[in-house]
């Protein structure tokens, strides 16, 4: 845990977090799934949790996030 915090700057959980929330992002831009597909396929057991994990570490909703890549 130690060392991988040291190398990381964060802990074996943020970091999982971390890559799920990465992964729904290029699920999002990629494929046209529902959101709750893409939380369950990004590794989160709840889909009221991705909602609130994606909002807290970006800043934004799934929808809005969704929404702001499909006009791109």
């Amino acid at each position: 845990y130690n060392k991988f915090k040291a190398e990381t700057e964060m802990s074996p959980v943020d970091f999982m977090l971390n890559e799920r929330i990465k992964h729904s992002k290029i699920l999002m831009e990629q494929q046209k799934l529902s959101l709750k597909e893409v939380a369950f396929q990004s590794g989160f057991n709840s889909y009221e949790y991705f909602c609130s994990s994606f909002k807290k570490l970006e800043g934004c909703k799934p929808s809005e996030y969704s929404n702001s890549k499909a006009i791109v």
